[in-house]
């Protein structure tokens, strides 16, 4: 029974130790910082797309699309808001044309 007493002191020192517990601090906050960064490369993507699509006027159903299934609905489910948000509005409130549409107004 001596022997589970000693593994019982050195399992609760090594949790209890400073060390132990700066290591792990220190790897949240890196997650937390690349959480950040990531959500911040969305959002400047979300102002930028966002923008051109709106000087432009219109935007396709395929575009759309892929800009909500992979920047909006993303960084809107990270608990983000504010510019990005109001763009995501702006975006969804604009006309939408077609590819075939598109094309045919080209080639003329």
């Amino acid at each position: 029974m001596h022997w589970i007493e000693i593994l019982i002191t050195i399992v609760g020192s090594v949790f209890a130790s400073s060390g132990l517990w700066t290591l792990i601090l220190y790897k949240a906050k890196q997650k937390d910082t690349g959480i950040q960064l990531t959500r911040g490369i969305a959002h400047y993507h979300i102002i930028e797309e966002g923008q051109k699509f709106i000087d432009r006027g219109w935007i396709t159903h395929e575009e759309y699309d892929d800009f909500m299934k992979y920047l909006a609905n993303p960084y809107l489910e990270s608990g983000s808001n504010g510019l990005a948000k109001k763009m995501i509005d702006a975006i969804s409130d604009l006309p939408f044309k077609s590819v075939s549409s598109i094309h045919s107004n080209t080639d003329r």
